[in-house]
């Protein structure tokens, strides 16, 4: 039975205790390929130690020289220049902290078109003749333009109160001309 490499390179590196050193001297006589495998550790040893260890003092010259550059530069740039460091919780809450304000602003300062915001309008049309005129609806205030022969000056009176929202410029059309939601 061949005993495995973690026993035979504590055998190698003299780490055994004698009676275990004995039984792997004994086992190695007799066994070809775990002697194959301690001179294998040979080799690779002798092999290491040929090996000169590199220089190093240039590139500790050229690491030190770049650190140094480094960190005067960023004393030169001045306070609107240096590197910012945030973690990413805090990017993330700004992110969506910017998102949620741009959202609420968004979605309060829109106007509002639909049935609520639309208030009854009950026109009363006012001519040049200082005529009064009350109209149900619109249909009625566009009838009495149809009507008349000449170009005429009107005033619509809405009812007081806050309730109408500025939509922009009124358009006066004819029914045959109007395209719905423009």
């Amino acid at each position: 039975m061949c005993f495995d490499d973690t026993i035979l390179s504590a055998y190698f590196d003299d780490e055994l205790e004698e009676t275990w050193k004995k039984k792997v001297e004994e086992h190695l006589s007799s066994c070809p390929l775990c002697s194959a495998k301690v001179a294998s550790f040979r080799n690779v040893r002798s092999i290491l130690r040929t090996y000169k260890t590199p220089d190093y003092t240039f590139q500790k010259e050229v690491v030190l020289e770049r650190i140094h550059h480094s960190i005067s530069s960023e004393k030169e740039l001045g306070f609107w220049y240096r590197k910012i460091y945030l973690s990413k919780t805090a990017v993330a809450v700004a992110a969506v902290s910017l998102v949620l304000v741009g959202l609420s602003l968004f979605f309060f300062s829109t106007r509002r078109t639909g049935p609520a915001a639309v208030a009854e309008v009950v026109p009363v049309i006012t001519s040049s003749k200082t005529d009064v005129l009350t109209a149900d609806s619109m249909n009625s205030v566009i009838r009495y333009l149809n009507s008349q022969d000449k170009t005429v000056e009107i005033t619509i009176d809405l009812p007081l109160g806050h309730t109408f929202q500025y939509l922009g410029e009124p358009q006066f059309l004819k029914e045959a001309d109007y395209v719905r939601g423009r």
